[in-house]
């Protein structure tokens, strides 16, 4: 039965479109508008449609305006919803206060549109949320694009061994060259100077059947500690050598290197050597 109803109203609308070329629009505005006022919507749809299809034949913007809100009245009235719906919007754009009267419009029609005007408030509530959030999100890479970084490097950071300085300036596999060579060399003569000292005291004599090899001992001792300081001195001249006191770095990116050598007592007699920080 809708699609014998839809067939009648196309026709009607062809017919009547014949009829009403010969009528100015605001004559068929006003006929559509009497149809309407008397609920005959079968008569007023085609009238409608055929001021604003396919072109809008109304100069005033009020005049679209109602000629859209009656003519989606007309398709809710004759149980069209989505083409009601399509109509309203249309008007609320063009009017987003829009409010039906009592004296003119049912109470189903008038209640239609409050929930469709709902609908587009919430909807354009959320638009614009998105929209402010992609603008904000925009503008904070905008801002992050445009950002310059520069890091600052302190002077005495060069004179701390094991790679401080190098790892600071950027150059790290020198820095782990150094770190590793100072470590290992000064590690090996301070571990054979806490042995001698633990055995035998500080000051305290040695048996004549070990002199040889505690020799031995001394003699690697003060060669691996003497490398160990020609290391940390060639650490240091490396490090001033390269030092920037300020570098700028890319947006985002951290080059930093923050390393603190220490030395821990252990019992009366001993010290253990380490290093701390971050890289």
């Amino acid at each position: 039965m809708p699609h014998f109803i839809t067939i009648a109203i196309l026709l009607t609308c062809c017919f009547s479109a014949t009829a009403e070329e010969k009528k100015l629009p605001r004559e068929v505005f006003e006929d559509s508008r009497s149809a309407f006022a008397s609920g005959d919507f079968e008569k007023a749809l085609p009238l409608l449609t055929f001021l604003l299809y396919p072109q809008p034949k109304l100069s005033s913007a009020s005049d679209l305006e109602e000629a859209h809100v009656l003519l989606g009245i007309c398709h809710y009235e004759t149980g069209n919803d989505d083409d009601a719906r399509r109509e309203l919007e249309t008007a609320l754009f063009l009017n987003p206060t829009l409010e039906l009267s009592p004296a003119i419009f049912s109470p189903r029609a008038r209640k239609f549109l409050a929930e469709l005007k709902a609908q587009v408030e919430k909807s354009d509530k959320e638009n614009r949320e998105i929209k402010a959030l992609a603008d904000e999100r925009d503008a904070l890479r905008e801002r992050l694009a445009n950002t310059v970084i520069v890091e600052k490097r302190p002077y005495y950071i060069n004179f701390v061994p094991f790679g401080a300085g190098q790892f600071q300036n950027g150059h790290r596999r020198t820095g782990l060259i150094f770190f590793t060579s100072q470590l290992a060399l000064g590690g090996t003569s301070a571990t054979l100077f806490s042995y001698q000292v633990v055995k035998y005291g500080i000051g305290g004599s040695v048996p004549p059947d070990e002199l040889k090899r505690v020799n031995n001992i001394r003699k690697t001792q003060v060669v691996t500690g003497a490398a160990c300081l020609v290391s940390m001195a060639a650490g240091i001249v490396h490090a001033l050598i390269h030092h920037e006191s300020e570098v700028v770095l890319e947006s985002g990116s951290k080059k930093t290197a923050n390393v603190i050598p220490y030395v821990t007592p252990v019992g009366s007699d001993g010290v253990t050597f380490g290093i701390g920080g971050s890289f």
